[in-house]
């Protein structure tokens, strides 16, 4: 199922409810009912979400979102992202 899919990609991926949603221009309310399956994506959303995981390890579920093979570089810049480096 779609739900489960997302909630442990998320949580592979090491990020939050709400940090996904924030790479996905979503509420994080959005996001939790997707993860607990009582909303499904738009058309709109399910291009950001197979945008985002066709960029990581993970990739998008051909099942549910066609999409790119996956890409480390953009993980890592997420992850990047959550925990700035800091400036001298």
């Amino acid at each position: 199922m779609f739900c489960i899919w997302l909630q442990n990609a998320r949580k592979t991926l090491g990020l939050t409810q709400k940090e996904l949603a924030a790479h996905l221009k979503l509420s994080a309310s959005t996001l939790g009912m997707y993860e607990q399956g009582r909303r499904r994506p738009s058309p709109k959303a399910k291009a950001r979400l197979r945008l985002f995981f066709s960029r990581t390890e993970i990739g998008s579920p051909s099942t549910f979102l066609p999409g790119a093979p996956a890409n480390r570089q953009f993980r890592q810049e997420v992850q990047a992202s959550r925990h700035p480096s800091p400036h001298p």
